[in-house]
């Protein structure tokens, strides 16, 4: 196989579409054909050109696309450094977001390019690099774009790389941004729950496969939610009890230090929050194919007891979830109350 040369032009100065998108794809199958220790030596030029006003600021959006692929590529080739300054990486990593948005057409002409970057950043962990600078409105974007494109038309891949990405930041960061943690938490409830059910599905499948990263964050909303006068910096506060109904369904486990705490509030002689969490209760011990009385027993002892609750609407509420029992868990229905 004969040496690659590099393509001689720059980029800088005023160049017609036609000719800037030849130059680009010329630069984009050269730097892809580049491995890690391959020579670096003719890549100045090239390196140089991608961070020109001239380009990063181009308004079309072919243009920026192959841009996006060229520098992956060029981080890709100089991984784990960078040839770049933070306030150029900072500039790169906000096109990389903007560009992967170009994902949720899978028919659209230009799929398999914003593909090829996705697989690129994925595969080569690119994201490290932006954990580095200090900029959490990017990895913000990021996981706020992966939710807005992700779709039921994204199978396989995609939705692995996409998971990777978001996986790998979690895994590398000093701590995971609260509101990071709210758009993988908003799409468990509703209305993004019924609206998006594929987002809904990746959320699911985040948690569970992050749940080492996720548990900090988690404990610490969920200690100052629920305790009275304590505000969280979460948008999700009062939300509280829908998260917890739901975190059950799909991460039981995440919540072992959380029930103690529901358990408390049974007894709590405030009634409006006793009514609340003898609803939340009664909806999680009684829905299909929950074990959760048989895995904590004092808090369903607990919550047997409000059955005889001084208030006869938190008696009433009870009563409610005793068919879903009857239907779904009889064992649990045999038991007396006293």
């Amino acid at each position: 196989m004969s040496k690659i040369q590099a393509p001689t032009k720059n980029l800088s100065g005023h160049v017609e579409k036609a000719e800037l998108l030849d130059r680009l794809k010329s630069w984009a199958g050269f730097l892809s054909e580049i491995d890690q220790e391959g020579d670096k030596s003719e890549l100045s030029e090239i390196c140089a050109s991608l961070v020109s006003p001239d380009l990063l600021e181009y308004q079309d959006a072919e243009v920026k696309l192959f841009v996006a692929c060229c520098a992956a590529d060029v981080l890709r080739i100089y991984a784990p450094e960078a040839p770049y300054a933070d306030e150029q990486l900072k500039e790169i990593f906000m096109l990389f977001v903007e560009q992967l948005r170009g994902l949720e057409d899978i028919k659209g002409k230009s799929f398999k390019r914003y593909f090829y970057l996705l697989e690129n950043l994925a595969c080569v962990k690119t994201f490290i690099l932006c954990m580095e600078l200090d900029a959490p409105d990017i990895i913000l974007s990021l996981f706020r774009t992966f939710f807005q494109i992700f779709n039921e038309r994204h199978v396989g891949k995609v939705q692995t790389f996409m998971m990777d990405i978001m996986i790998t930041i979690m895994q590398e960061g000093d701590s995971i941004p609260q509101d990071v943690v709210d758009i993988i938490l908003m799409h468990i409830i509703q209305p993004y729950k019924s609206r998006k059910p594929a987002a809904h599905s990746l959320a699911k499948e985040l948690i569970n496969r992050s749940v080492t990263y996720l548990e900090p964050n988690l404990q610490k909303f969920f200690n100052a939610a629920l305790m009275k006068g304590i505000e969280t910096d979460s948008g999700l506060h009062s939300r509280v009890y829908d998260l917890i109904k739901e975190l059950n369904l799909v991460c039981p486990s995440i919540l072992l230090a959380v029930l103690p705490q529901l358990q408390e509030k049974l007894k709590s002689s405030d009634f409006n929050e006793r009514l609340e969490v003898t609803r939340l209760l009664a909806e999680m011990f009684s829905e299909r194919g929950s074990d959760l009385a048989n895995k904590n027993k004092h808090l369903w002892r607990c919550f047997l007891g409000r059955f005889n609750d001084i208030e006869a609407a938190v008696r009433a509420e009870c009563i409610k979830s005793c068919k879903n029992f009857i239907l779904d868990h009889l064992s649990l229905a045999d038991v007396r109350v006293v």
